[in-house]
């Protein structure tokens, strides 16, 4: 074909995914069932206009698709299953010179060839099917390529390399549009140790990068697992320290996932056996966590747990048998950042998931190793263990999904700590009294007396057992957040007891909410102090509640100058006249003795021999 008019042949390639407009004399097609769905398929049409050009494109043209770096071939790509090349007869044109064409037939004797990433289609003589006349006559080819697999998520993403066209005698000639596709970015932030759902409706995955856990699809339901943290002879090992990513097709799109850890991670003794359904997206809470997890007994010897982080808390079974432990943290060296000594016993009964062990590292990006001696006498139950900052906060990724979710710079403070840091009430008076330190009680009791506020910290000193506060009914703490500008404020709070449930009244802007708790799992609740920057806790059932950590994060977020002043107290004294807001329906550092470096064997038999008074001094009736 020398020279031809303004009618013209027409070939089009079908590869890719995503959706895009009909513009002009360009071929459209689109995916109307599930099949052609999970084919993920987008046209990618182009015209052929020689009518300035002295080539002849005839049956030895060829048409190639070159598919574009952004998609893969499934492993299991073949020519006869994956490409499929068909014609469609015009019937015609429509009122704006369109033409319109019959159902594509199968164009069996068309001569395909794949190699790496190009697909060559051959023996269509365009010269003999160009579409000319007024009312249309000729074919057009259609090459349809199915399966692909993107590797990357964005918008805007090119299927076709530029190189894609009809070529002749090895030349471009009529190079195709390249379209477009876009792939969606999620973020599914784990905060337990569980099985995590990361979507239904899934028709097809793609290679997923995985260092931490693996994903796994059964049936339509995509899901991931973390890897084990339970070794061979007590040993555990919280490896989850940064991000798995997977793509994954459902709901008629493609979706790349990352799975990152929270700021902070629970684990159970083993992982736990329940899911999380991201409903709640509260870096420390989950409705689907057991009510009582299950333990996991030490009777003697050594048990290692191998993390990085900024601090590592053990929570244990305590009751009247309960033994004392020895707890040593040394860095990735060997050398000994801390040791301390806890004796877990409490004699009131049975708490579960108590915080007896507590250690803040030198450096969050680091990785350590907390060695937990027992004795033979110890009745030594693990619960869990949660790791604070466990993952690099400089990674982008990181970054970006906590700041979405204003978990960005979080600060863990104890509240006990807190408590045993306050030496006085000396700054300013209330009601007659000195005030100072940084978080008030109003109602604290121990063998029906009521203490004085200016006796908090020496209280708590005696009653708080480990690194939580008890709270009985009617018992409530308060603290003001300085230079309180919004930030995200969250309460660690549990019911330790058998019963595992309980309900508080905490601070929601100008009125108080009713927090239910249902799990002596150490969990967050979210709280919104007032515009004052105030924040008041009180328990309101009849179970005994703890409450461990003070969580503040956003922009400048500080949670180390909580503080109180006459107007918290005063705040505190209205609390109970303020209308209380109902919940959404349901979907000081512990004292460490000093401790030679002599054996472990060695420091054990002295501390069963000669320190059980001190011990009932420091920790008090337990």
């Amino acid at each position: 074909m020398n020279a031809v008019s303004s009618n013209y042949p027409q070939a089009t390639s079908l590869s890719s995914m995503g959706t895009r407009s009909t513009d002009g004399v360009n071929y459209y097609a689109t995916a109307s069932d599930s099949e052609a769905l999970n084919d993920a398929f987008q046209s990618v049409p182009s015209s052929v206009n020689s009518s300035s050009t002295s080539c002849v494109l005839d049956a030895d043209s060829v048409l190639k698709d070159v598919i574009s770096g952004n998609l893969d071939l499934p492993a299991n790509f073949s020519k006869a299953n994956n490409v499929k090349v068909s014609t469609a007869t015009c019937s015609g044109k429509d009122e704006d010179g369109n033409p319109n064409f019959a159902d594509p037939v199968e164009f069996s004797d068309a001569i395909v060839t794949v190699t790496d990433k190009t697909v060559s289609v051959s023996n269509f003589d365009y010269k003999s099917n160009y579409v000319t006349g007024e009312n249309g006559t000729g074919k057009k080819l259609i090459v349809k390529i199915t399966g692909l697999l993107p590797n990357r998520d964005g918008t805007a993403l090119p299927s076709n390399e530029t190189t894609s066209g009809i070529y002749d005698d090895g030349k471009l000639v009529a190079p195709f549009e390249v379209p477009t596709f876009n792939v969606g970015l999620e973020n599914r932030v784990v905060d337990f140790g569980m099985t995590v759902n990361i979507g239904d409706n899934v028709l097809n995955t793609n290679a997923a990068t995985h260092d931490y856990g693996t994903f796994s699809r059964n049936g339509n339901k995509y899901t991931y697992n973390l890897n084990s943290v339970k070794g061979d002879n007590g040993n555990y090992t919280f490896g989850f320290t940064g991000v798995d990513s997977s793509l994954y097709f459902a709901d008629a799109r493609w979706n790349k996932v990352n799975v990152i850890p929270a700021n902070n991670v629970y684990y159970d003794d083993d992982l736990l056996n329940c899911s999380s359904d991201f409903k709640d997206n509260n870096y420390g809470y989950e409705a689907n966590v057991p009510a009582t997890t299950d333990t996991t007994s030490v009777s003697s010897g050594e048990t290692t747990f191998t993390f990085k982080g900024s601090r590592i808390d053990v929570y244990c079974t305590t009751e009247s048998a309960s033994g004392a432990v020895i707890g040593q943290l040394k860095a990735a060296d060997g050398t000994v950042v801390a040791t301390k000594l806890m004796r877990n016993e409490y004699k009131s009964g049975v708490l579960y998931n108590v915080p007896t062990l507590s250690f803040e590292t030198p450096d969050a990006n680091a990785t350590y190793t907390l060695t937990i001696t027992t004795n033979d006498q110890s009745n030594y139950k693990l619960d869990g263990v949660r790791v604070y900052h466990p993952a690099d906060e400089t990674n982008e990724t990181v970054q970006n999904a906590y700041a979405n979710d204003d978990e960005q710079n979080a600060v863990f403070t104890q509240v006990r700590k807190i408590l045993l840091t306050a030496n006085s009430f000396g700054e300013g008076t209330y009601s007659g009294e000195a005030i100072s330190g940084v978080v008030y009680t109003d109602a604290t009791r121990e063998g029906g007396q009521t203490h004085d506020t200016n006796k908090v910290a020496e209280t708590y000193k005696d009653l708080g057992p480990k690194n939580e506060v008890y709270l009985a009914n009617g018992n409530g703490i308060a603290f003001k957040i300085p230079n309180y500008n919004g930030q995200k404020v969250m309460i660690g709070l549990s019911a330790p007891e058998t019963a595992a449930s309980g309900t508080v009244t905490a601070t929601m802007g100008s009125a108080p909410q009713t927090i239910k708790i249902k799990s002596n799992v150490d969990m967050y609740y979210e709280v919104t102090p007032t515009s004052e920057g105030y924040v008041f806790i009180k328990n309101t059932s009849d179970a005994l509640i703890a409450v461990t950590n003070v969580k503040v994060s956003g922009t400048a977020a500080d949670a180390e100058s909580l503080c109180v002043d006459a107007d918290l107290l005063s705040y505190v004294a209205d609390f109970d006249t303020l209308a209380v807001v109902q919940p959404e329906p349901e979907p000081t550092p512990d004292p460490e003795p000093e401790v030679s470096n002599n054996t472990i064997s060695a420091i054990i038999h002295a501390i069963w021999s000669s320190v059980k008074t001190s011990i009932d001094r420091l920790f008090g009736r337990l």
